[in-house]
């Protein structure tokens, strides 16, 4: 099965599970997050991230949505490794998986239909921290 039939079924198993949950509430962003320096002896994937995900953190402010958006799509193209997953953010329809080498993949989900990835970039992992570190930790949620 090739990576890009293996990455539809997971998003599309996502997007059941979240859209039951009603977890894409417009206007809302949900960020499950492993920090880049962690080393995992299980490989986190696509499909394991939420189980695996040590912080939550939710963005309701349309400035902080735009912000963690232009992070996720700023940088250079590269290859995503689907087995050092570190993250998972949900915004509205977008759907950003991060790995271990600050590589995004996203992909859109469109009412329980996954619409191909579209893209593939590194970005700077220490602006990405940056940001994650401006939220107290009254507003990530430990997991």
């Amino acid at each position: 099965m090739s990576f890009l039939s293996k990455l539809k079924i997971a998003l599309l198993s996502f997007g059941m599970l979240l859209a039951n949950a009603n977890v894409f509430a417009h206007g809302m962003t949900i960020v499950y997050f492993i920090p880049f320096q962690i080393e995992t002896y299980a490989a986190v994937t696509t499909e394991t991230i939420i189980a695996d995900a040590f912080v939550k953190w939710t963005l309701s402010s349309e400035s902080e949505m735009r912000h963690l958006i232009a992070l996720l799509s700023r940088g250079s193209e590269d290859v995503f490794d689907e087995s050092k997953v570190r993250g998972l953010i949900l915004a509205d329809s977008e759907i950003y998986f991060i790995d271990s080498n600050g590589v995004v993949l996203k992909a859109k989900e469109k009412v329980g239909a996954l619409v191909e990835r579209k893209s593939n970039v590194k970005i700077d992992k220490i602006e990405f921290d940056k940001f994650r570190n401006s939220f107290s930790s009254d507003e990530r949620k430990i997991l």
